[in-house]
């Protein structure tokens, strides 16, 4: 079996995916949210985290298997949908509080 060049890519394309976007900068942003004190701000910390560990990491994970690449590909079109509801929803709550304590909303 020959391996083609450009197999050799999407292995290191994926790869770098996988291990800098997926693993170190979303498990960060995670990490990030749970230290947070307002819910609002864990709400947008770790939503905006966990979209990002499901298309750059469980997504391309499951490409690389090749068996469950549409599964990958289902998982890469949610994760859009992950970010804006965990910024939208923390956004919604952040207002909510900012009434609740009189605080401009300029904030």
């Amino acid at each position: 079996m020959e391996i083609m060049p450009t197999e050799i890519m999407l292995w290191i394309a994926l790869s770098y995916m996988i291990v800098v976007s997926g693993g170190i900068a979303g498990i960060s942003i995670i990490w990030k949210g749970f230290q947070q004190k307002e819910t609002w701000a864990k709400i947008k910390g770790i939503g905006g985290g966990a979209g990002i560990v499901v298309c750059c990491l469980a997504a391309d994970l499951l490409i690389l298997l090749r068996g469950v690449s549409v599964l990958g590909e289902v998982l890469m079109a949610i994760a859009p949908v992950i970010l804006l509801v965990a910024i939208y929803f923390g956004k919604y709550l952040q207002k909510i509080s900012e009434k609740t304590l009189g605080l401009p909303s300029n904030i």
